[in-house]
């Protein structure tokens, strides 16, 4: 008997797929915005793109046909917005200069998806969807735009 795992997909990581204990990575939610099918001239093999700009969201939306699940356009300023060809990402986990995409093959499947910028720390950095076991299943490197820097309000008169 194998006993159940309590924790949602969001939060758990089978360790075999990160590098460091799971307390050193920060759990990022995985929200769905479409899914659809590859065109018959699409890519055969996984693959990752970060999606940048509306123009693209549009011609994907049109191109594959997606089923949206979302009515508002992407907001690159709060989330990173990714295309995921052949593949099927349940989580995210973050740590530094790579984040971990728990994923699994999904032949002729995309999925349009959102990950909040929150909690990306750097602007630069490797995204990999990788299986349970660890495997590499497609990368990509996502550059954001700079957030504008916050002020720190000290004491009772900030200026």
């Amino acid at each position: 008997m194998t006993p159940s795992n309590p924790l949602p997909v969001g939060l758990y990581a089978p360790k075999t797929m990160l590098e460091f204990p799971r307390l050193e990575y920060i759990p990022i939610a995985v929200e769905t915005l479409g899914r659809g099918k590859i065109p018959a001239d699409g890519p055969a093999q996984p693959q990752l793109e970060v999606v940048t700009s509306l123009e693209r969201y549009r011609s994907l939306v049109d191109g594959c046909g997606l089923a949206l699940v979302a009515s508002r356009p992407p907001d690159p300023a709060a989330h990173l917005t990714l295309l995921a060809l052949n593949l099927e990402a349940e989580a995210c986990f973050y740590r530094g200069l790579k984040a971990s995409l728990l994923a699994r093959p999904a032949p002729g499947r995309v999925q349009l998806m959102e990950l909040t910028r929150r909690y990306f720390y750097k602007d630069a950095f490797q995204l990999a969807a990788v299986d349970q076991e660890g495997r590499a299943l497609a990368t990509a490197v996502v550059t954001l735009t700079p957030q504008k820097a916050r002020s720190v309000r000290i004491g009772l008169f900030p200026s």
